[in-house]
């Protein structure tokens, strides 16, 4: 038997579950909407959490572009600070794709 389930969803359905079935990648997302881009450390001090956590969620946010890195990874140096902004385009994008699948919207 399987040891996880997953259900044959639409990609774009997969990805707003990704970005918002998880706590705290939506406090995360509501902190950044909130206060303006931040770092991963403010974010961690925002919401009180430990850097790791939050480090493992903007990773995941990033891979679905609902959040912007700035500097982009590949033009970051080494101990540089990284500030992450929302894509309000990409959040809502996602949120109606889960809204729609659900039949909750259009």
């Amino acid at each position: 038997m399987p040891e996880h389930v997953r259900p044959d969803l639409p990609p774009a359905v997969g990805d707003a579950v990704s970005a918002f079935g998880y706590g705290v990648r939506v406090a995360i997302i509501g902190y950044i909407h909130e206060h303006g881009p931040a770092t991963r450390g403010q974010l961690a001090t925002g919401l009180g959490l430990v850097p790791k956590t939050v480090q493992f969620h903007l990773t995941g946010l990033t891979a679905l572009g609902v959040v912007i890195p700035d500097p982009p990874p590949e033009q970051a140096r080494r101990g540089q600070r990284t500030r992450y902004e929302i894509d309000a385009g990409r959040v809502l994008e996602l949120y109606a794709e889960l809204g729609k699948h659900l039949g909750i919207g259009e």
